[in-house]
């Protein structure tokens, strides 16, 4: 089984964190981590809830058991640092403009199910 990209642009979505007004503190702690096959992390925000994602390729992305481990992988690494949903993996959007409008339009949603989970294990 493969996901089907259909351009460079697109954008694999790993985990929505509770930024706590502080979005651009969220790249911050980004910075150096890795999502699947090695691609940076940032965050695209929207008031205090951010999705935390990395850009995926144009080629085909198999939907495979080693790459769902490396995804589950990232997120227990988030969870460490952030308050977070994760997401299912596969999860992609076509863009960062995309991934703000869903942040946007699911933002009350979002917030009380990151008040939920906030400081639990």
């Amino acid at each position: 089984m493969f996901l089907k990209i259909q351009n460079a642009a697109n954008m694999l979505i790993y985990a929505i964190v509770s930024t706590e007004n502080n979005g651009e503190g969220v790249n911050s702690s980004l910075a150096g981590m890795n999502g699947l096959t090695g691609a940076c992390l940032f965050a695209v925000s929207f008031n205090d809830v951010s999705a935390v994602v990395s850009e995926v390729s144009s080629l085909d992305f198999p939907a495979q058991q080693t790459n769902a481990i490396e995804y589950a992988g990232v997120i227990e690494t988030l969870v460490q640092r952030f308050t977070l949903l994760p997401v299912r993996f596969g999860s992609i959007m076509e863009s960062a403009e995309a991934i703000r409008n869903m942040l946007e339009k699911n933002y009350y949603g979002i917030q009380q199910n990151l008040i939920k989970v906030q400081n639990k294990f």
